[in-house]
């Protein structure tokens, strides 16, 4: 048999091997959540319902894989096939916003001819993928991409770290879930666009959820409970007395949170050397099979709530180990600056509009709310406080003006912090402070701002005149969270 010949029977068996778009338009299919988004300017009324189109993934008879951030304050769901005009209603599942993903079911009658996409293992550094896209359009577009890099980096919804596959793409438009592919089967799903990098979850991360969705109770991803930071300048290594260890072995831990498992047992300036038996290097990655060199994090995304984690930790100079119970990624109703997708917590008191800071109400800015929307609100964000899984920002929203109110109108977007004394740490404690029996007595409710330090001083009396101003000015309904003196019913 000739060079040719041979050369023939390879290329046909490797075009056999190559699954066409049309080949995945029975799995791969097309997700409309109905969105209601509040008004956090009037949180008693809603905006109009708006329809986003997402993709999801078949993978069993009955369910779709989808992102978080589809499901994120939807009414209901509805879900089309490629070529197939009729939209077939869903039903959510489960959605676990830590790590971006969430199962639908389809209602009642689903399209015909569906197909369970099958799953990969995880690819390594150069591989190559084919991402499909269809948003629009009655078909499948393929774009082959090669695994850049992978990275352990925070999901936006949430701030958790996983490690995502790192894609670089010219064109803008992706990060709606599409299923990225190779060999004919799901090796990750693409979740974020920023500049001309595409980011994805790797199947590990998939298929992990995909297992926990069906165990009860969901035992959800792992978290350290602590941060690192690189531990490499001569100077520092010295003072943390690290020599023993060698220039390249340890990192620094900080920013430990008392409510995790290692709260009452690892300590600021405690070096972390070992993580499950897998060395740390001072910059906190370790070696990967598959992906190089990644943050020793990455660890815990095989990991599971009640699962033994074992750290190796230099302590002034000498080596200590400590075994925990791995905690589960604190829910998202537990985050200082929780994403709330329904109607925000608030209060109108005197014309004042206070409400709990989210995410979305950073993200009311529109599209650039990250260079738009007050620099304290992005460090709340960016920067959780770990403290009581109660607290929360109460910010004043709003200042309607009135005559009442009068000298306050350019207050807005500020912190409360305390009222009448009594600090500040959701909305219900707005109402308690209020209902302060000194306050009443005295006649005058006192806020305190910051971060700029100025306070509001009110009067309690005729605030009934002022608030049906409120609704008739404003076309505030009845139903809507104004305060109330404490001996009338809520």
């Amino acid at each position: 048999m000739n060079f040719w010949c041979l050369l023939l029977i390879f290329f046909g068996l490797y075009s056999a091997k190559q699954a066409s778009a049309e080949d995945f338009e029975s799995s791969i299919l097309r997700v409309y959540s109905h969105v209601q988004k509040p008004d956090y300017d009037a949180p008693w009324s809603g905006r109009s319902s708006e329809r986003l189109t997402h993709m999801g993934v078949m993978v069993d008879a009955d369910h779709i894989l989808v992102a978080a951030f589809a499901v994120t304050g939807a009414r209901h769901f509805e879900v089309e096939k490629l070529g197939d005009s009729r939209q077939y209603p869903m039903e959510l599942t489960y959605v676990d916003p830590t790590i971006n993903l969430a199962l639908l079911r389809f209602s009642r009658d689903k399209p015909r001819g569906l197909k369970v996409l099958p799953r990969g293992r995880d690819i390594g550094l150069d591989d190559t993928v084919s991402l499909y896209q269809g948003l629009e359009g009655e078909s499948l577009v393929p774009t082959p991409l090669r695994l850049r890099e992978v990275e352990v980096k925070p999901i936006f919804l949430t701030g958790y770290s996983a490690p995502q596959y790192v894609f670089e793409l010219k064109r803008s438009g992706f990060g709606w879930f599409e299923p990225v592919i190779r060999e004919g089967k799901l090796v990750g799903a693409a979740i974020a666009q920023a500049g001309s990098f595409v980011y994805a979850l790797p199947s590990r991360v998939i298929e992990r959820f995909l297992r926990e969705a069906k165990h009860k109770p969901y035992r959800g991803f792992a978290e350290l409970g602590f941060s690192l930071s690189p531990l490499t300048s001569p100077d520092l290594r010295r003072w943390a007395q690290a020599d023993s260890l060698g220039s390249q072995v340890g990192a620094w831990i900080h920013s430990v949170d008392p409510l995790s498992s290692f709260g009452k047992i690892l300590k600021d300036g405690d070096i972390l050397v070992e993580l499950n038996g897998v060395r740390v290097s001072s910059r906190g990655t370790y070696q990967h099979s598959r992906w190089g060199r990644i943050s020793v994090s990455e660890i815990l995304s095989d990991m599971g709530e009640g699962q033994e984690l074992t750290v190796k930790v230099l302590r002034d100079g000498k080596i200590k180990r400590y075994t925990a119970k791995a905690q589960r990624s604190r829910p998202v109703e537990d985050k200082l600056v929780p994403a709330l997708g329904d109607e925000p917590p608030y209060l109108i008191f005197g014309g004042l509009l206070l409400q709990e800071l989210s995410k979305g109400l950073i993200e009311s800015w529109g599209s650039q709310w990250r260079k738009r929307a007050p620099l304290f609100y992005l460090f709340e964000e960016a920067f959780q406080s770990l403290g009581n899984r109660q607290d929360r920002k109460v910010v004043l929203q709003r200042v309607f003006p009135l005559e009442y109110n009068k000298g306050y109108h350019d207050l807005e977007n500020d912190f409360i912090t305390q009222i009448n004394g009594v600090p500040i740490t959701h909305i219900d404690s707005v109402r308690e402070a209020l209902n302060k029996p000194e306050a009443l007595q005295s006649g005058y409710a006192r806020f305190s701002l910051e971060p700029g330090g100025d306070e509001i001083i009110l009067t309690y009396k005729g605030l009934d005149q002022v608030h049906s101003v409120l609704r008739q000015r404003y076309g505030i309904p009845e139903k809507a969270h104004f305060w109330e003196p404490p001996d009338q019913k809520l």
